[in-house]
């Protein structure tokens, strides 16, 4: 199969980043490997994307560094890896966002949706808020503010740096 695109969100896990294929997965295939040409392990297999016909149009893998993290955090937490859960839905910032809001770059996780009641809400994020810091690590793209949820161990410690209307603020847990 052909690799079609990287760091695609899809449903309402915006909390998960996967890589989009054209491989043919059947039912009960997923858990198998996203293999590159040399034969290397990139990703797990993870569900198709159903064709506005019914037909399968692409399948989707979660990346092998993220499978690897969760399975270390299995391991030292005894099968239940324990961490907050955002609960936005986030995106990469697109060019037409970025000048909308005065930014001359495209970099942060633009926060598309915010449930009520979610741990987002709880921080105060808001739709149209564009991460660019969590706890301390940059976040240049989506994948990045994955990267920082994966490692994200305690609510009260957390700290988002946005941009909101033109200023930055940091939003910290109550």
């Amino acid at each position: 199969g052909i690799v079609s695109g990287k760091d695609r969100h899809f449903g309402d896990d915006g909390e998960l980043m996967f890589i989009q294929s054209d491989v043919a997965l059947n039912p009960g295939n997923s858990g198998g490997p996203l293999l590159d040409a040399t034969g290397a392990i990139v990703g797990m297999n993870a569900r198709t994307i159903v064709g506005p016909i019914g037909t399968p149009g692409a399948s989707l893998a979660i990346p092998a560094h993220i499978v690897m993290q969760v399975v270390r955090e299995l391991r030292q937490d005894a099968g239940s890896p324990r961490r907050p859960r955002l609960g936005a839905l986030f995106d990469d910032v697109p060019p037409m966002t970025a000048w909308a809001a005065g930014r001359r770059e495209t970099t942060g996780s633009l926060i598309l949706s915010v449930p009520r009641g979610s741990t987002a809400e709880r921080l105060q994020l808001r739709a149209g808020d564009i991460v660019t810091t969590m706890n301390g690590r940059r976040i240049i793209t989506s994948a990045d503010l994955v990267m920082a949820l994966l490692a994200w161990q305690r609510l009260a410690d957390t700290r988002i740096v946005v941009q909101r209307a033109g200023q930055e603020l940091v939003l910290k847990a109550d």
